[in-house]
């Protein structure tokens, strides 16, 4: 039988996990935002990683969140976690992180308090991984092995997300 990681550490016990933010909505990360809302302005330079989203849980998420809910990311976590519990799930892990080759890149604040970055011409939102935490994982190494500092974008999928890691 394949071995649950959420009975082992560190998802076994709450001293170990890695928790999400209770003051962050989990709706803008999970459901996506095109574009800042203006007026957006400029915050400072950061790491940013690449990343995409595990699909299974990523659609367990979205079914968790209604566009306009007030879930925050702690609870989601939660949910995830306890539905790994009864073996519905095999990761709690929304989006993987490669934890390699960060570019530094200016992070702007839009007027919600969500963070973007300009990729090339086009706006991506930046997902900070001091809010994020527990939600992400390393698909290359420890799992737990994400960064703790800086942001990351999400590509559509795990080839392209390398491809931009270099």
């Amino acid at each position: 039988m394949k071995e649950n990681p959420l009975l082992t550490p560190p998802f076994a016990t709450a001293k170990t996990l890695r928790r999400a933010s209770d003051r962050w909505l989990a709706a803008p990360f999970i459901h996506g935002v095109g574009s800042p809302s203006v007026p957006a302005r400029m915050l400072s330079m950061e790491n940013i990683y690449e990343g995409w989203a595990l699909t299974t849980v990523h659609q367990v998420a979205k079914q968790l969140i209604p566009r306009n809910s007030v879930l925050t990311l702690r609870d989601l976590q939660e949910q995830i976690i306890s539905m790994g519990m009864k073996e519905k799930i095999d990761h709690p892990y929304v989006w993987w992180v490669l934890n390699r080759a960060p570019k530094r890149r200016v992070i702007y604040e839009d007027a919600a308090g969500l963070c973007f970055v300009k990729l090339g011409a086009i706006w991506q939102l930046a997902y900070p991984l001091h809010v994020i935490r527990g939600l992400t994982g390393n698909p290359e190494g420890p799992y737990e092995d994400v960064p703790s500092n800086g942001y990351f974008v999400i590509w559509e999928n795990e080839h392209i997300a390398k491809k931009h890691a270099g």
